[in-house]
């Protein structure tokens, strides 16, 4: 049975709010972990240039 041109849409556009709405939801829960691993990076940068600094 073939699908009219209304059904593939409809589907076509049901499959990309599902999509969509897993890939914001991956996104959400990686943000934060970013965000922290980041800031220990950055963290360990920047003590790594004090100590060199107050080292001399």
């Amino acid at each position: 049975m073939e699908n009219t041109v209304a059904e593939t849409g409809s589907m076509l556009s049901t499959a990309l709010t599902s999509a969509a709405s897993t890939i914001q939801s991956e996104l959400t829960a990686a943000v934060p972990i970013a965000i922290g691993v980041g800031a220990v990076i950055l963290a360990v940068c920047l003590g790594y240039k004090l100590f060199k600094r107050l080292a001399k």
